[in-house]
């Protein structure tokens, strides 16, 4: 009886295994690296977007502030510019309830 060492066909199946096994191995690699790609790029936009949206609300407050200044100074009563300022934005959050 041969032994599978010496046996063609024992050695091409030990070839065809290790082959397979590899190939299955560098399968998950690629895998995990297009995974790790897509999570790194949703994780750079999520940050710009988040940035974005600090740096307009940033923008919007100095805006609201500037023009509770003005209206106050248009009517000689500062805390009625930021009244008038305010009324807007309360009424749009309680419209969102």
């Amino acid at each position: 009886m041969p032994s599978k060492d010496n046996d063609p066909l024992g050695r091409r199946l030990k070839t065809i295994s290790a082959d397979l096994k590899l190939y299955i191995e560098k399968r998950v690699e690629l895998l995990l690296l297009n995974v790790g790609e897509h999570f790194a790029r949703m994780m750079a936009e999520s940050v710009q977007r988040i940035t974005g949206i600090i740096l307009l609300s940033g923008a919007s407050v100095c805006l609201l502030v500037a023009l509770a200044l003005y209206l106050g100074d248009l009517l000689n009563n500062e805390s009625l510019g930021y009244v008038l300022v305010a009324l807007p934005l309360i009424g749009a959050g309680l419209t969102v309830l």
